[in-house]
């Protein structure tokens, strides 16, 4: 508890053999959404709402023809003025970008491509999602803007060449990011 200081620990209820990654707020209307991963049935992704007072997790909305979660599984957003959850997920060798509407409890937008920027994030304060695209067909990134509900991309940075992406996150308007050249050479870089 953030006023007092008290420790509570309680296991949310979910289906059989499901597990949740991530996890977020509605900051207009308090309720709890996370996305579960279950291993029965024909759609294994879906978006959960979980109830603060009994930790229930109900489903929500489910995410179709996909095989499960981004190995980034951090890779969940909320943008609480439009109510929409924005989730990473995995179809074959594809990272998909779903956009789903929370009120309306339907995806609204499904971006797949094999280009999918690496630790994307959304800030709040430009109302935009920022992140790493690696090079194609040689070693290297840049910062890019990414709109989610047609993929497409704005270059942001010059390339750094011969760099890997390795973290990426977003603070109030800056970008922050690792990029590493070897085991021995990483920058972390401010983008603002």
């Amino acid at each position: 508890n953030p006023f007092n200081g008290t420790k509570q620990y309680r296991k949310i209820i979910t289906e059989n053999y499901a597990e949740l990654f991530g996890l977020r707020v509605d900051s207009s209307t308090g309720k709890l959404y996370s996305l579960q991963m279950s291993g029965a049935g024909e759609n294994p992704v879906s978006i959960v709402q979980i109830d603060r007072i009994n930790f229930i997790a109900t489903w929500w909305v489910n995410i179709t023809k996909v095989d499960g979660v981004s190995p980034d599984s951090m890779t969940i957003f909320y943008n609480s003025t439009n109510h929409r959850y924005l989730v990473t997920v995995v179809s074959g060798i594809k990272d998909i970008l779903v956009v789903i509407d929370l009120m309306k409890q339907k995806i609204i937008s499904r971006i797949s491509n094999f280009d999918l920027p690496s630790y994307l994030c959304y800030d709040n304060k430009t109302d935009a999602f920022y992140g790493m695209q690696r090079s194609i067909n040689k070693r290297g990134c840049r910062l890019v803007r990414l709109n989610p509900y047609n993929g497409t991309t704005d270059v942001l940075s010059d390339d750094f060449n011969n760099y890997e992406p390795s973290a990426g996150n977003c603070y109030e308007g800056y970008y922050f990011t690792m990029i590493v050249l070897n085991s021995e050479t990483q920058k972390i870089l401010t983008f603002d």
